[in-house]
């Protein structure tokens, strides 16, 4: 099970005014909720940089790809295919 940010910061707003039991000191206690939800938001902020870099490599490949090529020859191949019907290939069964 994973915690978004909000579902952290939630609980640490909810434990960090537990009565502490003797010998636990409250700003140790503290600081430990704040470094477990500093750890959820570098976690999210981590999927969110992959996310955007592999938008980014996608629109890279995207503008790359000659596109007007691609459907002249797609448009060039139905053309062929409507001309000369024996060629289809279809699936019998």
């Amino acid at each position: 099970m994973s915690l978004t940010y909000p579902e952290a910061l939630d609980i640490r707003a909810r434990l960090v005014h537990l009565p502490m039991p003797d010998g636990i000191d409250r700003a140790q206690f503290s600081a430990l909720l704040t470094a477990g939800v500093r750890d959820v938001l570098l976690a999210e902020l981590d999927a969110l940089d992959e996310i955007r870099a592999r938008k980014d490599a996608a629109v890279e490949v995207s503008c790359a790809l000659p596109w007007g090529d691609a459907g002249r020859r797609i448009a060039n191949r139905r053309q062929w295919l409507a001309a000369n019907p024996w060629a289809k290939r279809e699936v019998i069964g």
